[in-house]
């Protein structure tokens, strides 16, 4: 289970944040210059890219090693005419970000830690946010013991939460959608087991446990499962342990 930062640990790193926002960085560095910094006891460098030099977005985000880096040059080369789509990059790269929003963007969980540590931040574009993933505990004991004995099997999954490369116009919605799907592969066999395309107001971890807890209780506690979706986690890292699976983030 996730350890929650104490209200000292958060106070240092808005302490940092403060200091950040003085020094005020996205005035002398656009996003195409990375900073790279070598790290004590850590083999590869991280990259840091500066966001706000247009004034809409104010940030920092960290790469971390050679395929951070590639992540980056990934980003950077999306939509082009030879790059991937925007869409997939920015779901397939994996960076560390601290950005300035807009105060409805802060998590109530955030906003009180705030409070607590008397900060105000006026304005937008001022709060600074962190994307949150609860990590889920199934509650009913009786399901989660059923799960746990469920016989073994050498199967390994991948899970991937994917954006389609098009658009979908459909006629409950104002405007068109660019939905997301949820793919399961066999890993060893190179198939294809489910695909369910989420609807705009879907919740992605009840879109993975409603594949996972049917497929387990059908076809018995798989041996791994990768998967490199921060919601893939969420939904799956406690169950995982309690029944013995191994969960492998990867770059599949």
């Amino acid at each position: 289970m996730r350890k929650e930062a104490s209200l000292d640990q958060w106070k240092e790193l808005y302490d940092v944040t403060l200091n950040l926002k003085e020094l005020e960085p996205w005035k002398y560095l656009d996003s195409a210059d990375l900073i790279a910094i070598k790290l004590q006891g850590i083999e590869e460098p991280v990259f840091m890219s500066v966001m706000g030099r247009l004034g809409s977005c104010y940030g920092v985000s960290m790469y971390e090693g050679m395929d951070g880096l590639a992540d980056f040059d990934m980003v950077a080369k999306a939509d082009g005419k030879d790059g991937p789509s925007i869409y997939d990059t920015m779901m397939d790269q994996s960076c560390i970000t601290w950005y300035a929003g807009d105060r409805d963007e802060v998590p109530e969980a955030q906003k009180k830690v705030i409070k607590e540590l008397e900060l105000k931040f006026r304005g937008k574009g001022q709060p600074p946010c962190e994307r949150e993933y609860p990590e889920i505990e199934l509650e009913d004991q009786e399901l989660r013991q059923k799960l746990k004995e469920q016989r073994q099997t050498n199967q390994e999954l991948a899970i991937e939460l994917a954006y389609l490369q098009t658009e979908v116009r459909d006629q409950e919605y104002d405007r068109p959608l660019c939905p997301r799907v949820l793919i399961v592969m066999d890993w060893k066999r190179d198939m294809i087991l489910n695909m369910d395309l989420l609807r705009p107001e879907d919740y992605e971890i009840d879109v993975i446990l409603n594949f996972f807890i049917p497929y387990v209780l059908s076809n018995g506690r798989m041996k791994k499962i990768r998967a490199r979706n921060p919601w893939v986690f969420a939904a799956l890292i406690d169950i995982c342990e309690y029944c013995g699976i191994e969960l492998k983030k990867t770059g599949l």
